[in-house]
This record gives C-alpha cells, sequence and structure tokens, in this order.
C-alpha cells in the first residue's frame, strides 16, 4: 500500500495554497494600531533573572536546580521552536547532550541511549533502558513517538530512574507533561507549512464545565512530502504523516483531592526505508520494489487521583493502553544488491519476491499507589507499589528469493509469537536531613517478574526451513535497583551532590524469532545491570542571571543489550556484552541582557565494550566504542527580543538561532565503518502582537547531508538512514 493513498481533507491543497490564511493573518494584524496591553519589554529589575522550572523528578514538586541528579527540562516555549511537529524524538535527543535517538526508521519508535546506556534495537516490547513517560505512565517502545502536543514541560532525567520510575529505566527517563486544564476558556489555532509538502495544523481548546470541572482538548495533523527517489516504484520515500489527539479532564473534588484524567491517541504512517546504499554517486537513492510502509497507532486512557492528608500525599494512577504497529518492507534493495553481486537489477527487481510484513500488537495496563512526605515536610520521602502487565503479540509473514539471499532460514514463512509479562514492585526513597545544609538520599525498590512465551512458525517450502514449531517458554525474574548519596545545598544557590546508582533491564524474550525457523527453542536474553556513579554541581550563584550546571560519570554496565547486523537475512541478531561509559555534561544558561537569552550544553560520553571473549561470533572486541553514541554532542541557542516598534510597526520581534552538533558514531559492534558527524543549524523569527503570533524558520539551514544509522552489507557496500534536508517555512498562531 502506498502512503499517498492514506487521504486526508487536507492532502488534496498545497502548501503554498494554505500559506493564504498565513499571508492573510499577518496583513490584518500588521494594520492593527497598537493599544495599552501590547506586550512590552521587561524592566530592568527582571532583566537578569532567569526562569524557574518546576520538575516532578523525584515524584513531588520542587525546582529543577534543586534536585541531585543531571537532567535538562524544556518548558513549552523552549519546546515551541525546537522540536519538529513530524521528529519529535529526533528533535529532542539533539537538544540535549548526551542523549541519543535511534532513528531505525522502522518497528520501534521510541528508542533512546543516555550516557550510552540502552537497548540499541529492543528485543521485546518492554527492552527498553531509557523510558518514555507521558504523565508517569510509560510509552510503548513500538508504539507511536508521542506528539510534544500542548506540554507543559518535557523532563529528560539521565542515569538510574529504577528507585521511582521502575521498569527498565536502566539509562534514565524522559519525562512528558501536558498541560492541564485550567478554569477559563481558551482556544489556539496554529498552521504551519513548509518545503517539502509539510502542513502541520494544531487546535489546543480549553474550557471550565463547572465551578471545579475543567476540559481540554488537544489536536495535531502533520503532513510531510518523501523526499529520497525509489527507482523501481518512481515515488518519493520518507513520506511521514502524523496525527495526535488528548483530552484531558480536571476535577477539583474538594479542598484536599483532585481527579484527573487523560485520553489520547497518537498515530504515525511513513514510507521511510531502512536501507539507503550509501556509496551510490546519486545518493540518496533507494530500489525497492515494495514500497516500505510503517503505522503505528498508540491509543490510552490514564486516571490519577490526588488526596492531601495531614501527614502524607496520596497519588494514585491508572493507566490502559492499546498500541499497534504494522510494518511492511522490501528485504532487498536493488541498488545494495547490484554493487554486492554485480548481476542484473531485473534480478531484483521481483515485486513480492522479497518482503516482509510485520504486525505488532501490545496491550498494557498499569495501576501505581504512591505515597509523599507533605510539601514542607523537612524529611522528603516517597514510597509506593506498582503493577504492570503487559500482551504483546506478532504475527510476521516473510519471503526471501534466493537470488538476494543465498542462505535463507528465518525469513521464509510465519511467525505467530506471544510475550505476557506480570511485573509488580515495592519502591521507596528519601531525602534526610543529615547536618547544617547536608542531606543523605537513600532509595530502593524491588521488583518481581513472570514471563511467558509462545513462538509458532509455519514454513512456506523452502528447505531450509521446518514446516512447523511450537514451543513455549517461561522465567521469572527478580531485581534490585537503588540510589544513595549525599548533596549539599548553601541555600544560596549553589548544589554539590554526589550518588551512586544500580540499574536495570529485565531477562526476557525476543520479539521475532530466529530459531523457531529452525525448529529450536529462543533463548531468553538475559538481564542487563549497571552500576553508575556520578557527582556534579548546580549553581545560580556565581552571577546574577547565570545558571551553571556541571555532571561527571561513569557507567558500569553487564550483560547490555546490544544487536549485531546479519546481512545474510537483513535481520538484527540480539548479543549481551559488558561495556563501559564515562564523561561529562556541561550546562549554562544566562539571561545576558534584557532582551538576549543564551543557552549552551556540552555532551562527552567515552564508551567501549568490555570483557569480550576472544573470537566472538558477533565480531566485536573488547575496546571498541559502543554502537550510535557520539562522543561529543553539543547544543547552542540563543533567543534576542526586540521592541517592534523600533521598526515602526506595534508587537514584537523575537529571534531563535540554534546549532547543534553530534560527533561521528560507529555503527555496530564491529566497527563496520563510522557516520560522519554533522552540525544543524536551525534558526526561527517571530512577531507577537496581541493574540497573534506569526514566524518564520528554517530547520537544517545550512542543508548539512547526514546519515542517522547505517548497516554493513559486504566489503565497500553499506548502507545508512539518511536525516533531513533543509526545510524552509512560515506559520501562524491564533489566540482567541
Amino acid at each position: 500500500m502506498s502512503v499517498d493513498s492514506w487521504q486526508h481533507p487536507l492532502s488534496s491543497r498545497t502548501p503554498f495554497r494554505l500559506a493564504g490564511p498565513c499571508l492573510l493573518g499577518i496583513g490584518l494584524a500588521m494594520i492593527q494600531p497598537a493599544r495599552a496591553d501590547d506586550p512590552q519589554p521587561a524592566s530592568n529589575a527582571q532583566a537578569t533573572q532567569l526562569e524557574t522550572i518546576r520538575v516532578s523528578a523525584r515524584r513531588h514538586d520542587e525546582t529543577d536546580y534543586s534536585v541531585p541528579i543531571s537532567l535538562q527540562a524544556f518548558t513549552a516555549e523552549d519546546l515551541a521552536w525546537r522540536i519538529s511537529p513530524g521528529q519529535s524524538n529526533a528533535s529532542l535527543a539533539r537538544s540535549v547532550p548526551n542523549l541519543s535517538f535511534v532513528d531505525l526508521g522502522t518497528t520501534y519508535s521510541n528508542v533512546f541511549t543516555i550516557r550510552g546506556v540502552g537497548s540499541f534495537m529492543p528485543l521485546s516490547s518492554d527492552d527498553s533502558s531509557v523510558v518514555v513517560y507521558l504523565n508517569d505512565v510509560p510509552r510503548a517502545a513500538t508504539g507511536a513517538a508521542p506528539s510534544l502536543l500542548d506540554v507543559e514541560r518535557v523532563e529528560v532525567l539521565r542515569g538510574p530512574q529504577g528507585t521511582l520510575f521502575g521498569r527498565n529505566t536502566q539509562g534514565g527517563a524522559i519525562q512528558i507533561i501536558p498541560n492541564a486544564p485550567e478554569f477559563r476558556r481558551s482556544l489556539s489555532t496554529a498552521l504551519e507549512v513548509g518545503e517539502h509538502g509539510h502542513v502541520s495544523t494544531d487546535v489546543v481548546a480549553n474550557t471550565p464545565l463547572a465551578d471545579k470541572l475543567a476540559v481540554r482538548l488537544a489536536l495535531r495533523y502533520t503532513d510531510q512530502d518523501g523526499r529520497i527517489p525509489n527507482l523501481s516504484t518512481g515515488t518519493k520515500d520518507g513520506a511521514v504523516r502524523v496525527g495526535a489527539a488528548r483530552a484531558s479532564l480536571l476535577w477539583g473534588v474538594d479542598d484536599r483531592t483532585l481527579l484527573s484524567a487523560i485520553v489520547f491517541q497518537d498515530q504515525t504512517r511513513s514510507s521511510v526505508s531502512r536501507f539507503v546504499w550509501r556509496e551510490n554517486p546519486a545518493f540518496p537513492q533507494i530500489a525497492q520494489d515494495t514500497e516500505t510502509l510503517g503505522q503505528w497507532r498508540d491509543s490510552g486512557v490514564s486516571v490519577r487521583l490526588e488526596h492531601d492528608f495531614p501527614l502524607m500525599k496520596l497519588t494514585a494512577v491508572s493507566s490502559y493502553q492499546d498500541s499497534s504497529n504494522r510494518q511492511v518492507f522490501d528485504l532487498s534493495d536493488a541498488l545494495i544488491n547490484v554493487a554486492m553481486t554485480h548481476r542484473p537489477a531485473s534480478v531484483f527487481n521481483v515485486p513480492g519476491a522479497d518482503m516482509s510484513s510485520m504486525n505488532l500488537h501490545e496491550k498494557t495496563m498499569m495501576q501505581e499507589l504512591r505515597l509523599n512526605a507533605p510539601a514542607d515536610s523537612p524529611l522528603q520521602w516517597t514510597a509506593g507499589l506498582n503493577y504492570f502487565r503487559s500482551d504483546f503479540d506478532n504475527t510476521t509473514v516473510a519471503r526471501a528469493s534466493p537470488a538476494a539471499f543465498s542462505f535463507v532460514s528465518t525469513q521464509n514463512g510465519r511467525q505467530y509469537n506471544r510475550t505476557r509479562t506480570g511485573s509488580t514492585s515495592l519502591f521507596g526513597e528519601a531525602n534526610v536531613p543529615l547536618a547544617a545544609n547536608i542531606s543523605g538520599i537513600a532509595g530502593l525498590r524491588y521488583t518481581t517478574e513472570h514471563k511467558t512465551a509462545s513462538y509458532v512458525f509455519d514454513g512456506n517450502g523452502n528447505p531450509m526451513v521446518v514446516p512447523h514449531f511450537d514451543g513455549k517458554e517461561e522465567l521469572d525474574a527478580h531485581l534490585l535497583t537503588g540510589r544513595l548519596g549525599l548533596s549539599h545545598d548553601d541555600n544560596r544557590g549553589t548544589l554539590l551532590y554526589a550518588t551512586a546508582a544500580r540499574g536495570a533491564s529485565a531477562a526476557g524474550y525476543s520479539a521475532l524469532s530466529t530459531s523457531s525457523p529452525r525448529g529450536k527453542l529462543e533463548p531468553a536474553f538475559p538481564e542487563s545491570s549497571n552500576w553508575t556513579y556520578e557527582a556534579g554541581f548546580k549553581s545560580r550563584a556565581l552571577a546574577a542571571g547565570l545558571d551553571v550546571r556541571m555532571a561527571v560519570f561513569y557507567n558500569d554496565v553487564k550483560n547490555g543489550h546490544l544487536v549485531v547486523f546479519d546481512p545474510g537475512q537483513a535481520l538484527l541478531r540480539p548479543v549481551s556484552l559488558d561495556y563501559r561509559s564515562q564523561g561529562a555534561e556541561l550546562e549554562v544558561e544566562a539571561q545576558a541582557t534584557q532582551r538576549l537569552h543564551l543557552r549552551a550544553g556540552l555532551g562527552y560520553t567515552n564508551g567501549k565494550l568490555a570483557h569480550v571473549p576472544p573470537q566472538h561470533l558477533s565480531g566485536a572486541k573488547s575496546g571498541a566504542p559502543l554502537p550510535n553514541v557520539p562522543k561529543y554532542s553539543v547544543d547552542l541557542a540563543a533567543d534576542y527580543t526586540v521592541d517592534a516598534r523600533l521598526f515602526g510597526f506595534a508587537g514584537q520581534l523575537k529571534s531563535n538561532v540554534g546549532w547543534q552538533f553530534v560527533s561521528q558514531r560507529s555503527t555496530d559492534i564491529k566497527q563496520s565503518f563510522y557516520l560522519p558527524g554533522y552540525a544543524l543549524l536551525n534558526a526561527r523569527l517571530s512577531w507577537q502582537y496581541r493574540d497573534w503570533n506569526l514566524y518564520t524558520y528554517a530547520n537544517n539551514l545550512a542543508n548539512r547531508s547526514y546519515a542517522m544509522t547505517g548497516q554493513a552489507w559486504s566489503a565497500g557496500v553499506n548502507s545508512v538512514r539518511p536525516g533531513q534536508s533543509r526545510e524552509l517555512g512560515l506559520g501562524v498562531i491564533k489566540q482567541f
């Protein structure tokens, strides 16, 4: 099925036809006279004041600079120009030093590593060492990327978060906090258009239903045309369509009780190919007779109850999610196969001869009960109980021809694999005053899990696979994670801290079996565990309007969940290896003048494999760099605001400029080749007047070519997943 067959009411209109309302809005707004309530520049007293962001990184409300871990928080204003509507995960990763997004183009869309720790390609639906949360509820690794629509803030927590966040947060956690309903009426509409058929529309509405009851609705649709020519089909690969909807309810039951609920759905449809021949003189091109199709859909509901008792606060979170993921793709690319075999392209351009169709479906439910100390208590503590259940199914049908694959086993037949996970955990953490300005941090979480797996395979007649296989397995796992530390707060704006944390990612069973086509049970992959040591400081006392933060870390990971690419079957095979990583983050934020705000972040991660047995079948060696982990990552940003009356019209002008750098990365554990480093320049110029915000933007302004991930097929023949080329556009936001 072609991505273009998915129709939408806006899909027949070109971006430049849609630009008409934007240009009309600019003209109407500019001819209106100024009024007394137009935005005015900040006073001198406010000129050097940095915004204070409040976070819930430790499951209670506090300022971000009082939390004794390395974290980065973004407000809605930050996200508005940093995050591309159709590439939320990739945009976020480039904005956070030492956060990497593993963009494979298909299957798993929520895969991150932090400081080199993470599942570089998840082996199952819950094999994610960096977990994405929406308002305390974990999102599926196989589901749609969460739309950063109408959010209050995003918190990126570095280092193991297993104590308070729980399952598999071995490398860290990403917490998305949506805007809650408010007790006032408001309506916001947005339209953005740009090159390559880019169209994005948002609507956010809020209204009170009663004195203590309010509701909020947020909608988004984003469309982006493909940019990579497919020589076999005559189409262009890489089209992306994103739809998102979220409804929120807030009820103040009484002075001590608050009830809230969220219902959401995120959808993504994409034709992004995993394999683009890197050495092609006419790069980027593909030659795949089956057009890539990726469809992700996440739907869910969560209910949150908060009640203040005299001596503690109770929080209860209940959630249910349903995630589906369909992937159809060509197992062979004629350009790659011709380069490897020197045979005619017609041998490989046989529609349907080499293809895979994967259908993943997961249902999850979670229940968490949490108790917290009162906000004004000198002893801050959290204790809780969590239950999580996952029912995951994978139905995959694959065909692989002898022309493209000389030795084929797993890619000929039908797999129906099911895994069931039940997890229960008890957890608690306390921040205990020990002496003047010194506090101790102690936390522990105990998790018990039971997992079952069934693998059914039916061959398609290929002699390299068995006609039928049916097998069942189960395991029990017990995980102990926690954190110890000390912090010193001088009460003048400087925090020093040191922590030691243990993280873990549970054992489990692969979603796709490479053993059942051979008539064997799929072996379970082992538990991965790590110790992370971190020391850092945060200070706002060095100068007025200056915030400086620095952290150093060391990770010792055992049985890290890695993969190796098998070009003979176009598959990623699991491999568990030890590795180490060490490095630092330095972040500086400054309100340099009344009009100029600066932000800089530098990340350094030196990660290497360790204790690899000699002549390991994967080709890995001790001392090899971790795959897809850049040694250096940089994010620089500047915001400048000026009174538009200097140019003869009302309102304010604001410019945002960001420069992001990612250094070279090894593509795999064998160091087959390196992806070059790249730098992206993004900019936005906006005019704010009354209830109007009109802007023009440029993503990848210098039009740099870069690659996200890569695979090695044979000597001198490699493929990559290209990044996005330059995009220019404009948009309008209207508040009612």
